[in-house]
Parts: structure tokens; C-alpha cells; sequence
């Protein structure tokens, strides 16, 4: 089921203009080592989002301190978790952490939103580890290559999940066995298996 769920959006993922648009804006301004370029960047990633624009300056600068140009195109989901901490220890910015890396590099970095979350943790059969961004990036690439969405970026995972995020939340039924193994170290050593139905293989 969800083999066709991911066909579809194979096939009309032309239709998702946002998120080209998105992706377009940020790969003429690939670099983040000027302020007035990164500002650039923040307003047009916020549109649409909590972030207020009262704000844009302090996550400017946060951006241009910790230096991401020699890390981001690694895909080290840490850096989502930094940049989130840089703009505030208060408020959880890893929503807009996850989008603003994800922009420049869209097949490395997922995005990090309630939906997405949601459908993550249905699937997992817990949400339990998924609020850590570095736990949920790790889940989510083990769940795009075990149902070889390869073809789609994490813009596209999203919407998938976003299209069909009641379909798939309400249909436990797809899964045969789910389970958890948790060691002493905690959350980071979180390692789910999957079995689904027809395809037989883990994640592991």
C-alpha cells in the first residue's frame, strides 16, 4: 500500500511548485557567510511558518556564528540540533532548523514537522525518541530506504506524509510486527524493526 502511496507522489510531484520554488531561492544563494544573503533566505523560508519576522535577525546571525558551510552538505543531522540551539534555547526552532537545511540540501536533511512526526512514530508503533532530531533524521532514512523512495527528496516525503497522513495513521493494519530495543545509553542507541507486510525485510 504504502509502495503505491509513494508511486503517486512519483507522479505528480511536478505539481509541488512551493517546494521547487523553495529549493530554486536557496540554490542561487548556496553560501552562508553573508548576512544580508542569509537574511535573504530566512524571510523567504518563513513564509508560512511561526517564525515572526521580529526574529529573522537574531537567526541570521545565529546562522552566520556557527560557520555551516563546511558541515551542511554532510548531511550530519547535528547540525539541525545546533543551529535550533543557537537561534534559541527556549523556543524549538528545529522546524525551521530542519527546512532551512533541508533547502540547501533536500535529499539529506528531513523535514522536521508535526505530520511528518506523527506518520514517523504511527509507522514505528512510538514516537517515544522521534522529538531528538538526530534520532527522527535516522529513522526517517531507514524508512525512505526501505520503501525505495529514493527518487524523492524530503520535500516530497513530507507532503507524502502530509497527503496521507490519515490514511497511513489509521491503517496500523499494514504493519505486521513492530518493536523496540532500547539499551542503557538511552535515546540516541533507540533501533526500531520493521516488518511489513509483503516485503518481508528490517530496518535495521
Amino acid at each position: 500500500m504504502i509502495h503505491e502511496l509513494v508511486g503517486h507522489i512519483e507522479n505528480i510531484k511536478g505539481y509541488f511548485l512551493e517546494d521547487k520554488r523553495i529549493i530554486n531561492f536557496v540554490a542561487y544563494r548556496p553560501g552562508n557567510t553573508d548576512l544580508e544573503m542569509i537574511g535573504e533566505k530566512v524571510a523567504f523560508l518563513s513564509q508560512n511558518t511561526q517564525v515572526k519576522p521580529e526574529s529573522h535577525d537574531s537567526i541570521c546571525e545565529a546562522i552566520m556564528r556557527l560557520g555551516i558551510d563546511q558541515i551542511i552538505s554532510k548531511g550530519n543531522p547535528s547540525l539541525v540540533t545546533n543551529i535550533a540551539k543557537e537561534i534559541s534555547e527556549k523556543e524549538q526552532m528545529t522546524d525551521f532548523a530542519s527546512k532551512y537545511c533541508a533547502a540547501h540540501w533536500p535529499y539529506h536533511y528531513p523535514l522536521f514537522n508535526n505530520h511528518s512526526v506523527k506518520v514517523l512514530g504511527t509507522i514505528c508503533g512510538t514516537s517515544h525518541g522521534l522529538t531528538d532530531y538526530e534520532t527522527y533524521c535516522r529513522q526517517m532514512h531507514r524508512l525512505k530506504s526501505a520503501y525505495k523512495m529514493h527518487a524523492l527528496n524530503f520535500f516530497e516525503v513530507s507532503k507524502l506524509f502530509w497527503i496521507y497522513q490519515h490514511h497511513l495513521t489509521d491503517s496500523l493494519n499494514l504493519i505486521n510486527d513492530c518493536y523496540e530495543q532500547r539499551d542503557s545509553n538511552g535515546p540516541d542507541d533507540l533501533h526500531v524493526s520493521f516488518k511489513y507486510s509483503g516485503i518481508g525485510s528490517k530496518i535495521i
